[in-house]
């Protein structure tokens, strides 16, 4: 927050210096230590004189003096300080100064100096803004913007707000509302207007390219109509079953959490070892692996250093088009969307570069299932027709089969395995996996059989010496 700008020119214009002290007179103080900030503020020498200048005035009741060192306290890097300048700010809010009750509602929005409490920064701000302050104006539409704390998100009350402010902030965010059509009907005009820009056509949510517009359809229709979902059971860190990579979108959804504005390509990477008891979780993110510690508590993951860049819609240079997010937590739940299983993961997030709660972030991943001996995914249909086949423990499609043969069979713990097909009459032998250790879970193979001979052939799959076969015809 720059000291000398915006508000100390409203000091100013509009405070009068009433207190004048015995032995001191406040008013040239105030206005050499304004004098020092305007010079450099970010001089230590400037800053320490100007605190002399303004403390014996402060300490003797001097709303402006208070108000200014409040200021220079709070953009100090010294805790301690904060706790200064809350106190500062409090007395001269009390006497009824709108300046200082809008800095004390923002002391008490980011905790700085007190403990975060949003209630009472909206209740000072409420003051400020009654009194005339704009910028506490914003600031209140700018809690209903994101619904922080007990305040509930709405974003009427906040074009309300911005609409009585003449802060350019209050502007920018009430375009940001006409251009998505956030308690008001889209309205490119007004949008470019209040935002200074040039849209033509309406916005659309950005997307990757690679998902297909059913499937963003089907999974946008799932977070408005939860009666075609069901939850499934699930047991993370405690199931082989979710081993593997899941794949699918990471949501960035907007501050109601019921329209989302970006879907981002996103892997998972779950790997639960059962015998050592290890349980690990990747992310894949903007083409970078992240694998760090968390605590796991049930079905959700407590972070204490996961950072990702996403990437912001921006209207204006000085706000940056990718923020940094620290991830907290994400609480995982399974649920079958139409007739799809999915893997569903709720973010709660923290935006470093505006130090505030982020906006709802959802994962929505459904599990990759590859060949052991090919980078080939298995299609939708091959998977079904292998899940009915439960029954077996060799699990074959097609059967009969041409060329192209998938071999499937999980296991319940580790174990030596082969794999291998023949013909029945004992020609035409292959080993398809050699004899190797496996963990427990589910396992696939590719077979090209398109130099066999028709006829019947025998699938074996050896399981610590125990033979497990099928039998199949190659038409």
């Amino acid at each position: 927050m720059k000291i000398t700008k915006l508000l100390l020119v409203v000091f100013l214009a509009s405070i009068s210096t009433n207190a004048q002290q015995e032995q001191i007179d406040c008013k040239a103080n105030f206005e050499k230590a304004l004098e020092l900030l305007r010079e450099n503020e970010n001089s230590q020498e400037n800053l320490q004189k100007s605190i002399e200048f303004l403390t014996p005035c402060a300490k003797n009741g001097d709303e402006t003096s208070q108000i200014l060192l409040g200021r220079v306290y709070m953009n100090s890097e010294d805790e301690n300080k904060h706790k200064e300048a809350f106190e500062l700010l409090e007395t001269a809010a009390k006497k009824g100064n709108p300046i200082a009750a809008a800095d004390l509602g923002v002391l008490y929005k980011y905790g700085k100096g007190c403990k975060l409490n949003f209630n009472k920064a909206r209740h000072w701000f409420e003051i400020a803004s009654e009194n005339g302050n704009s910028t506490a104006s914003y600031s209140l539409g700018y809690l209903y913007l994101k619904g922080y704390g007990n305040i509930k998100q709405d974003y009427t009350k906040a074009i309300e707000w911005f609409e009585k402010s003449k802060h350019p902030m209050a502007k920018y965010w009430l375009g940001v509302c006409y251009y998505y059509g956030y308690g008001v009907a889209k309205d490119n005009s007004k949008a470019n207007e209040l935002l200074g820009t040039d849209f033509s056509v309406t916005n659309e949510v950005a997307t990757d390219e690679n998902t297909s517009e059913t499937e963003s359809s089907d999974i946008e229709a799932s977070f408005t109509n939860s009666s075609n979902n069901s939850t499934q059971n699930l047991s993370l860190g405690e199931d082989t079953s979710l081993n593997g990579i899941w794949k699918g979108q990471l949501l960035v959804f907007d501050w109601s959490g019921e329209n989302i504005e970006q879907k981002l390509p996103f892997e998972l990477e779950i790997n639960y070892d059962e015998e050592e008891n290890d349980f690990s979780v990747v992310w894949n993110v903007n083409d970078e692996n992240k694998n760090l510690d968390f605590t796991r508590i049930d079905n959700s993951l407590y972070y204490d250093d996961l950072q990702i860049k996403l990437p912001h819609t921006s209207f204006k240079e000085s706000i940056a088009n990718e923020l940094n997010h620290t991830i907290l937590s994400v609480e995982f739940s399974k649920n079958t969307i139409g007739d799809k299983d999915y893997l569903i993961g709720t973010i709660e997030s923290f935006i470093n570069n505006w130090n505030e709660p982020a906006a709802p972030i959802k994962l929505v991943l459904q599990k990759k299932t590859t060949f052991e001996n090919t980078d080939i995914e298995l299609s939708d249909d091959a998977l079904e027709a292998l899940t009915q086949q439960e029954a077996q423990f060799v699990k074959l499609y097609p059967n009969p089969f041409q060329n192209d043969l998938i071999i499937s069979y999980a296991l319940d713990k580790k174990a030596t395995t082969t794999v291998k097909i023949a013909s029945i009459n004992g020609g035409n032998e292959q080993i398809i996996k050699p004899s190797a250790f496996q963990k427990a879970g589910e396992y696939h193979y590719y077979f090209d059989g398109s130099s066999f001979n028709n006829g019947l052939y025998i699938v074996t799959v050896l399981v610590d010496n125990e033979r497990k076969t099928r039998i199949i015809v190659k038409k």
